[in-house]
């Protein structure tokens, strides 16, 4: 996959966890009915498997990113923990003191404690302590950075002995769920390590353009058998023995590269969009719940349509990211016009 294709997959996955948040436990008013339930609840169950989806692209991104590098352990987590924190942070100052003055207060969310437990949720270390975070789906910022700082042990695993890391990867969705000195560590990692490792081991050894090697001269059975892996990944999901729910997601997301890359990415004017969607993934997912949930939920809610709803919160995260990104080539700009100057000049002048 080329950078492009993941941006444009990243933006299939954000369309489908706006979806997935909106209506996994919130009922639209109109819609289509399938016995006692409306269809738009029914397709947000399944769409969890954005996780897993934003889980395989880390794994092959960083796995690619290493390999053309060549990154040093600590150049490693300079760059790719930093990136995250630095627009955690800048999230968090946008949107928290926000919902402060609305009255969501520190005390109100973290409950005893919160001075510490707010600590904790700058850091991102929430899920992994068990404490709820100001934003309930920045659990996920929890999960992302220790993947990422096990990214280069996997990394050596995956030229090693690829096919014992998946197993691990597998094994580690059966473990009971036990907290370890009050550490919620396996409860966090069980269900995610093996869509990353997936992700990691499709791109080191290629699996994608191997499977298009074997199928590009058979289009109609290559049809057949991506959306029949898709098919199958649904069914399973939700009737299956022993991959039920998030065990299964790893093929689910393998599926919808597969076909995300063989024919949406065919269309045009959808793939575009996409891409500018995925271009601002993480900045809609660090803020879209306060959007949904907290500040304008009378107003996204109120268009009653699921697809109207899903569609006017994409818009509203899209608008808002971009003036994000505008801010934060304000701030570059500052640093480099202002701070910088000033540091040189006061650096040559002696005073530091």
């Amino acid at each position: 996959m080329k950078k492009s294709d993941t941006q444009m997959i990243k933006g299939l996955a954000i369309c489908i966890l706006l979806f997935h948040h909106l209506f996994y436990s919130t009922q639209p008013i109109l819609g289509i009915m399938i016995g006692d339930k409306y269809l738009a609840n029914i397709v947000a169950e399944y769409l969890k498997v954005c996780v897993a989806l934003f889980l395989v692209l880390s794994g092959y991104g960083l796995n690619a990113s290493m390999n053309k590098n060549k990154y040093s352990i600590t150049k490693f987590y300079k760059k790719h923990i930093w990136k995250i924190y630095k627009n955690y942070w800048l999230i968090w100052i946008l949107f928290v003191p926000i919902g402060v003055i609305r009255g969501r207060t520190f005390s109100f969310v973290y409950g005893d404690h919160y001075l510490a437990k707010l600590l904790t949720d700058i850091l991102g270390l929430q899920k992994l302590l068990g404490y709820n975070s100001y934003n309930a789906t920045w659990w996920f910022i929890t999960l992302i950075l220790g993947l990422y700082l096990i990214f280069p042990i996997i990394y050596k695993l995956a030229k090693k002995v690829p096919l014992l890391l998946l197993i691990a990867g597998g094994v580690a969705m059966f473990l009971p769920v036990k907290k370890i000195a009050n550490l919620d560590i396996i409860l966090t990692y069980k269900f995610w390590l093996l869509p990353f490792i997936f992700g990691v081991l499709i791109s080191e050894y290629k699996f994608i353009e191997r499977i298009n090697e074997k199928l590009n001269a058979h289009a109609v059975f290559k049809f057949i058998t991506y959306f029949t892996l898709l098919f199958l990944a649904i069914y399973i999901r939700k009737h299956g023995k022993y991959l039920i729910n998030l065990r299964i997601d790893t093929l689910f997301s393998f599926a919808i590269i597969l076909i995300s890359l063989e024919y949406i990415k065919r269309i045009k004017m959808l793939n575009r969009f996409l891409k500018f969607v995925g271009n601002h993934s993480f900045n809609i997912f660090l803020f879209h719940t306060f959007i949904y949930g907290m500040y304008f939920r009378e107003f996204v809610y109120s268009l009653k349509h699921p697809l109207l709803i899903w569609l006017s919160l994409l818009l509203m995260c899209l608008n808002i990211s971009v003036l994000i990104e505008k801010l934060k080539l304000v701030l570059v700009n500052y640093y480099l016009n202002r701070i910088i100057p000033i540091f040189k000049s006061t650096h040559k002048d002696g005073i530091i």
